[in-house]
């Protein structure tokens, strides 16, 4: 009967070190799922990875990265819970744009297999080969048209030189929220926004200046050379928003003094920040009221088959210019009545 009992322990004592062994022989292993998150050419940001572990204990581990690129650094540790962290990478001024596909983990002694690092070039307006160029032109600057109740102006938010008949403009990754409103603030009948809690500002533009820190005139990237005769156009605006967005849907509208007739049609799907919005104006007339009918298309996807340039246009030689209205002190169309965009004004 010992014997039995001491066969049966020893049976036991085997099996629970056996059991002991193999866990202890199972691999650790490290996964990084994909990035969260933007990092930004030479902008201090961070974007972060969900990381999976098998067979390694809870804890905070100090992370080994390999083949980070320059300007880019592991922050913090990876506190390992249940198996799972987060692993953060921060950009800084140092950080190039582009795609990094090579990178291990390694944190208890385990690596993971390859994964990939994207660092978004900043948002940037660059124009080459300006047509109908002015070598007066000094000074290229990014302004906002932007209203606070009975106040409002203009706020210059970038700046670059004139050079070799074209410019850079490096944009800032926010705007102040001062210059923003809310997208469906007086919003027409006939819209849907997604989120209505999303504030942009729409009404941007690209101005030139002369050695004397003059407003000479202004750039516009379109289809072709604007001309207020043509029966069709389509150019290209700058938007920025501080949400992701959609915003769909169609307005009509009668000018009864102008005996005009416009049909507003929009599918706009923003990201946050900048975007760029591409209109199509197209005229015709209807012989049974005796109108003439505008229709604006605005979306966020480029029209296809359009072939944009850009084009400088001297102030003075179109009348009514908007920008020139305000310098003599006339309150132009502003974004919160962004939808009642008349086409003498509207038309960029």
């Amino acid at each position: 009967m010992k014997k039995n009992i001491k066969l049966i322990i020893a049976a036991i004592v085997c099996a629970a070190v056996f059991t002991s062994c193999r866990k202890d022989e199972e691999p650790k292993t490290v996964t990084v799922d994909a990035q969260t998150g933007t990092i930004m050419a030479g902008e201090t940001q961070t974007a972060t990875f969900a990381v999976m572990t098998a067979n390694i204990a809870d804890g905070s581990y100090a992370p080994q990265v390999t083949n980070l690129p320059a300007g880019v650094t592991a922050q913090g540790n990876v506190a390992i819970s249940n198996n799972s962290g987060t692993l953060t990478l921060a950009g800084s001024a140092g950080a190039q744009a582009g795609t990094t596909d090579n990178l291990t983990l390694t944190i208890d002694g385990a690596t993971s297999q390859a994964f990939t690092l994207t660092i978004a070039p900043a948002p940037e307006i660059a124009a080459t080969n300006v047509i109908n160029s002015s070598s007066q032109i000094v000074t290229v600057k990014f302004e906002l048209l932007w209203e606070t109740g009975d106040d409002w102006g203009y706020v210059e938010i970038a700046r670059a030189p004139y050079q070799n008949n074209g410019f850079t403009l490096k944009l800032p990754l926010t705007v102040q929220d001062k210059y923003l409103f809310l997208l469906a603030e007086d919003m027409p009948s006939g819209m849907t926004v997604s989120d209505k809690t999303v504030k942009w500002i729409p009404n941007t533009y690209i101005e030139a200046y002369d050695k004397n820190d003059e407003n000479i005139g202004e750039f516009y990237f379109n289809d072709h050379e604007r001309n207020y005769a043509d029966d069709e156009q389509s150019g290209a605006f700058w938007a920025y928003a501080d949400g992701n967005v959609t915003l769909k849907g169609e307005i009509k509208e009668i000018d009864e003094e102008w005996n005009e007739e416009y049909i507003y049609k929009f599918d706009l799907d923003l990201q946050k920040g900048w975007n760029i919005l591409y209109d199509r104006w197209t005229e015709s007339h209807d012989n049974s009221t005796g109108r003439d009918m505008y229709t604006v298309t605005v979306t966020t996807q480029k029209p296809s088959g359009a072939n944009y340039q850009w084009y400088f246009r001297l102030y003075g030689l179109v009348a009514g210019n908007e920008y020139q209205a305000v310098k003599s002190g006339k309150k132009p169309v502003t974004g919160k009545n962004f939808f009642y965009r008349p086409r003498r004004e509207m038309n960029r």
